[in-house]
């Protein structure tokens, strides 16, 4: 995995809330936390926090806080669901607007508003911050911060969320629940910006079966990355237009309620998408963070763009939620198969994030471009991102993005030999400076395995006349090569049957393993277009079929012909009269040979046919 610089994050507390670390009950009240604020200012609160909850077990999934200002339970502030059971977690949520002077903030542990398995709520700490002490700096000397300073107005226009219920009133304690708030910043060189906000969701219900394992094959998650508002605003900081993402993905304009500036949102729809009208028992106001993270690979020598699945990296927490749900929903497939298109559990994946890198301005062109990502082990089966099936089909626009192979159970970064990326296009196209980068998550949901050497690849150029590069995982640290024996530094070598040592034996005369010539024609030629007809002639002329063995077939006919295999018709009679059972032991064969005006005449005897 890459791995970001750790973030500093130099606090000016406004009060030691010495009330914690605290334990409620269902429906307790913690006690009156009184902040004396000297200056109007918003405010964001990093709450630590666990339950007796497991948000893989149904029915006991979540714990739900209710967070009230100045004793205000009807107009409450929001919900903070709990969902990372009895783990410690951080809740990073604002508060919105306070006016300066003393203000009381409590937390309800509301269980009408949990699941029924919620008993007891820790509340570790909590961390009061005014939007203006919040700076960022890195542990590094003389390196350049890819992060800009922070804009008052991110937080600002931070959009209040209120939680899905379509599929019931609660379903926001134990689906598709808002992990992370982020966004992106746009400077204008006229003073202008635009931000946009999105959410990543736990889920998204209208995903199941092949839903789910499209999600991974386009973006290595199950969780839901949905963009949620954009603000454009001038340079006085006056608004210029405001958007939401409404359902079936539409870019609406927003004519909803605020808060302050808070614009209020509705999950609306089971893939997540917004309506600027409605509310709901759940209320969320995540604080928001920044996404545009440029990261620095390796020795920090090579920067590249990363996806928005990195923010999941960098709170691998995620990805225990993610997995959590897939499991209570029963997603994953009943026996793990790599082979099989259904997903299975998360931690049999590879997942690779590629892109190009951004040192100078690399050449990208081409239409409907196309890259597959195929795995080889050292004992040489074959795994692929696409399961070979033709339904997973996405194209490559140049930008960073993110996919995962499934791999068998238990595997680790040291079973894999190479890793291949096969790219194509419809006609002439070019992949300047491409590069990707490949982790695992380990049994705590941890991604792992990037640290490495060989986990990055800076490859060359992918064109029609070089569409693959095959990347090895020869370790150069410590000069080992397994070979497909498992022998290290060993001579074996994978063919082209991918058969251990096999020396190509697998292949027959038309280069098809294990084809045993079956794709050539009866005169020889591989994948040649001549079939045997019944007639025993070998040609590709299908309009001469059983013309040379046919001919009259009937005994009793004046032009009998015994060397005719099929009837043309052709029997030539003396006499029009069929006599059964002297010429013909059945009636139906009398029929069948004899013509209109022609006698079939039965003899005395039992018969049993159809006619």
């Amino acid at each position: 995995m890459i791995i970001l610089p750790k973030i500093i994050f130099l606090l000016l507390i406004q009060s030691v809330l010495a009330q914690f670390p605290t334990d409620l009950l269902p429906d307790e009240i913690s006690a009156p936390l009184i902040v004396d604020i000297e200056e109007e200012n918003e405010f964001i609160l990093t709450l630590e926090a666990s339950a007796n909850t497991d948000w893989s077990t149904s029915n006991a999934e979540s714990a739900t806080l209710v967070v009230a200002i100045d004793g205000d339970w009807e107009n409450y502030n929001q919900d903070i669901v709990l969902y990372s059971g009895s783990t410690n977690h951080e809740y990073h949520v604002s508060l919105g607007y306070l006016s300066a002077g003393e203000h009381i903030i409590e937390f309800k542990f509301d269980y009408n508003k949990s699941t029924t398995g919620a008993q007891n709520i820790h509340i570790e700490s909590a961390i009061f911050l005014s939007i203006d002490n919040i700076n960022l700096g890195y542990p590094y000397e003389n390196f350049e911060s890819p992060y800009p300073p922070i804009d008052r107005d991110v937080f600002l226009h931070s959009p209040i969320l209120y939680g899905r219920d379509l599929l019931s009133w609660n379903e926001s304690t134990h689906t598709d629940i808002p992990l992370i708030l982020f966004y992106n910043l746009e400077n204008t060189s006229d003073g202008n910006k635009k931000i946009t906000y999105s959410m990543i969701f736990s889920n998204e219900d209208s995903r199941i079966g092949l839903g789910l394992a499209d999600l991974m094959y386009n973006y290595g998650r199950t969780t839901d990355i949905e963009w949620m508002y954009e603000v454009s605003l001038d340079s006085d900081g006056e608004i210029i237009s405001e958007f939401f993402q409404g359902p079936s993905h539409t870019t609406t304009e927003f004519s909803g309620q605020k808060i302050d500036q808070h614009p209020i949102l509705k999950n609306a729809t089971l893939n997540c998408n917004f309506s600027d009208s409605g509310t709901s028992d759940y209320k969320f106001f995540l604080s928001p963070v920044y996404a545009e993270v440029k990261t620095a690979m390796m020795n920090w020598a090579i920067h590249i763009p990363t996806s928005n699945q990195y923010l999941m990296d960098y709170s691998p927490w995620t990805y225990r939620i993610m997995a959590e749900e897939l499991i209570r929903e029963n997603r994953y497939e009943e026996i793990s198969d790599p082979e099989s298109v259904y997903i299975s559990d998360v931690r049999n994946y590879l997942y690779i994030e590629y892109s190009r890198s951004i040192i100078e301005d690399p050449v990208f062109f081409g239409d409907n471009i196309k890259l597959e990502f195929i795995v080889k082990f050292h004992d040489c089966t074959e795994y692929s991102n696409t399961h070979d099936f033709n339904e997973f089909s996405s194209n490559y626009y140049g930008g960073a993005e993110r996919t995962s192979i499934e791999l068998p159970e238990n595997f680790t970064i040291n079973d894999i030999a190479t890793i291949e990326v096969v790219s194509s296009a419809d006609g002439d196209y070019m992949i300047e400076d491409f590069v990707f980068n490949f982790f695992q998550l380990d049994n705590n949901y941890q991604p792992t395995g990037g640290l490495h050497p060989i986990s990055y690849a800076h490859i060359p150029d992918l064109h029609p006349d070089s569409p693959s590069y095959l990347h090895s995982m020869y370790d150069p640290v410590f000069d080992i090569y397994i070979d497909c024996l498992g022998i290290e530094n060993g001579t074996a070598e994978c063919d082209q049957c991918n058969v251990c040592n096999g020396n190509n034996l697998d292949l027959d005369n038309c280069g098809v393993c294990f084809g045993d010539n079956l794709s050539m024609d009866c005169s020889g030629q591989c994948f040649g277009s001549s079939e045997l007809d019944q007639c025993g002639i070998c040609d590709d002329n299908f309009n001469n079929n059983n013309l040379t063995c046919s001919g009259c077939t009937d005994i009793n006919a004046d032009n009998y012909d015994a060397n005719a295999i099929f009837y043309n018709d052709s029997c030539i009679y003396s006499d029009n009269i069929f006599l059964v059972p002297t010429e013909y032991t059945t009636i139906q064969d009398a029929i069948f040979y004899s013509s209109d005006g022609d006698i079939v005449e039965v003899g005395d005897g039992l018969y049993y046919e159809n006619l």
